[in-house]
């Protein structure tokens, strides 16, 4: 009944902004957590308490799921480790309860609900049944239905936008359980495309999409937080491409170790026609990271690619790949420069000085 029913399974600890703190791979029969205190409540119950590891007791964190790890003795286990869970459930999953039916409740109407409180526990659990579109039931140990809110709906009979009443309790867990969907839709944007018989390359690639990912949520709460323009920020298509574009040129230049070679070349390569070579500037990551930024002589000469300087050269920046001019005159109005306005240190290699 999935919609992608072929490939592997992974359980997701996500926060709601799509950032995954902890993932199992599902590997077939779920055994449960061997250490004191916890105990074997089900495969669907088991994988939560395998997540619920890396989550800290009696720090008021709120855990939302949806009906398949929900149950009853494992909202009360959590509650007295301190963490508040809410999630839908199973009629089945809850002993004891007479449930109303959904016939029931669109007599009167949609948008009604019930309310069940237990008693007498060191955890009070909460069930709520809404009728939306149909009923659904929801648990919770910190949530209930007050106070109500309005949500709006399309009403097929009266072909118009309607505002019927919404429990809280619906309203949290609209607001918070999407962290999970949201990280696999980001994946699926621009997944790396890999046709494989080898099972891991699969994983070991969606795991580097992952981590890029990770990474781009990260720097957005980042950017967000310092309040610097917009306009500058990467979408996650700019932020993977510059990531991808500062690994190649930092692997493409790594200078080897060793003595050179001392055999000669059995035939010289052909000769190629001179063209005009694109140079576009690295980014800043690979410009600035004093490493490698050493000048060489190739041919053809090309147009120096500082700011200002309209002469060509035949000296490039090893790393960079970037024609500069490296005569004493414009060497040192590049130092002055760059002191001003780039603050680098004058010890640095010359081709950092003209970039």
């Amino acid at each position: 009944m999935k919609p992608k029913k072929w490939g592997f399974k992974l359980f997701v600890l996500a926060d709601s902004g799509g950032l995954i703190r902890d993932f199992i791979p599902y590997t077939g029969s779920i055994q449960p957590v061997i250490k004191e205190g916890i105990p074997d409540l089900g495969a669907s119950s088991n994988i939560v308490l395998h997540l619920a590891e890396t989550i800290q007791n009696n720090r008021n964190h709120l855990l939302y799921f949806d009906n398949w790890f929900t149950s009853v003795p494992l909202i009360k286990h959590l509650a007295e480790r301190g963490i508040w869970c809410c999630g839908t459930v199973r009629p089945c999953r809850l002993p004891g309860l007479k449930l109303v039916s959904d016939t029931v409740l669109k007599k009167k109407g949609r948008g009604t609900f019930e309310e069940w409180k237990s008693s007498g526990d060191g955890s009070q659990l909460t069930a709520v049944k809404w009728l939306n579109n149909k009923g659904v039931t929801l648990l919770s140990t910190f949530a209930d239905s007050q106070p109500t809110h309005t949500a709006q709906r399309f009403d097929k009979k009266m072909r118009k936008v309607i505002e019927i009443p919404q429990p809280n309790i619906v309203k949290l867990y609209n607001k918070s359980m999407g962290g999970v969907d949201l990280a696999d839709c980001l994946l699926s944007l621009y997944r790396i495309p890999v046709r494989s018989k080898k099972y891991y390359h699969r994983l070991i690639f969606h795991m580097i999409d992952m981590c890029i990912n990770q990474a781009w949520l990260l720097y957005r709460r980042d950017y967000e937080t310092t309040g610097l323009s917009q306009e500058k920020k990467h979408s996650l298509l700019s932020f993977r491409m510059s990531v991808s574009e500062s690994l190649i040129r930092a692997e493409k230049y790594v200078p080897k170790r060793g003595r050179p070679s001392s055999s000669k070349k059995t035939a010289d390569p052909p000769k190629k026609r001179r063209q005009q070579m694109g140079q576009v500037r690295p980014q800043k990551d690979v410009r600035f990271d004093k490493v490698g930024h050493f000048p060489e002589a190739k041919d053809p000469s090309l147009y120096c690619k500082r700011l200002g300087c309209k002469g060509r050269t035949n000296i490039r920046c090893m790393k960079c790949n970037v024609s500069l001019c490296l005569n004493k005159k414009k060497l040192l109005s590049a130092v002055s420069y760059l002191k001003q306005y780039v603050r680098l240190s004058p010890f640095l290699y010359p081709s950092h000085f003209l970039m």
